[in-house]
């Protein structure tokens, strides 16, 4: 009767610490958003001495890049952005543009997948990078114009709209009915704030509101 006792426990505490690890991994889960969707990787990103490591096929391909493995030499090369950049497995060195830069990590072999530190993507792609650590996420931003904010002032006869980007770009701004509202499209552009939507009321008899959100990849209406 004891021995049997003795196993259910032990079942008990087993279960237990299953539960237990499989909350602490998915909570330790990255999550990626490359200009602010979703980028899945085969392998998961993963924390190694206070460094990030990232799928390097899954994220330069996704930045436009393209990757060549020489797994004889254990070597990557990439090529992005009129850019080319070697790379060896376990090498704490990155080579581009025929010249050595020194990693403070170097690559890796997981899962027969190649990760790289974080630091490689931002020598390499033209990005922002910006690390959320209370919700394990990583926001990489093409480096592309983007919508800062939107201001509004009133006057007796007219009501002005200031949209405030990161640089100049092209616009192009036509009206709707039903109901009626003006929209102006800027291209190339990505919302960089909190949410990627927003609304301004403004109530004062020629406007009513301003909304701004993310209309498709390339374009902020």
């Amino acid at each position: 009767m004891k021995k049997i006792f003795y196993i259910i426990l032990l079942t008990v505490l087993l279960t237990i610490l299953f539960l237990v690890s499989s909350t602490l991994a998915q909570s330790s889960e990255i999550k990626i958003l490359l200009d602010n969707k979703t980028l899945e990787t085969v392998v998961p990103s993963i924390i190694e001495n206070d460094r990030i490591f990232v799928s390097a096929r899954n994220v330069i391909e996704a930045l436009g890049g393209r990757i060549t493995w020489f797994p004889a030499l254990k070597l990557m090369t990439i090529n992005i952005n009129s850019r080319t950049a070697r790379l060896v497995i376990d090498d704490s060195s990155l080579e581009i543009d025929e010249k050595v830069i020194p990693l403070e990590m170097p690559a890796r072999i997981i899962d027969n997948r190649v990760m790289i530190p974080l630091e490689v993507i931002k020598i390499i792609a033209e990005v922002d990078i910006k690390w959320e650590n209370q919700t394990k996420t990583l926001f990489i931003y093409t480096i592309r114009p983007y919508l800062l904010k939107v201001r509004s002032y009133s006057h007796p006869d007219k009501t002005r709209v200031v949209i405030d980007l990161s640089e100049k770009t092209e616009f192009r701004a036509d009206e709707l009915i039903n109901p009626d509202r003006i929209f102006i499209d800027i291209i190339g552009s990505i919302i960089k704030l909190e949410d990627t939507s927003m609304q301004i009321k403004i109530d004062d008899g020629v406007i009513k509101t301003v909304r701004a959100a993310q209309f498709n990849e390339e374009i902020t209406r």
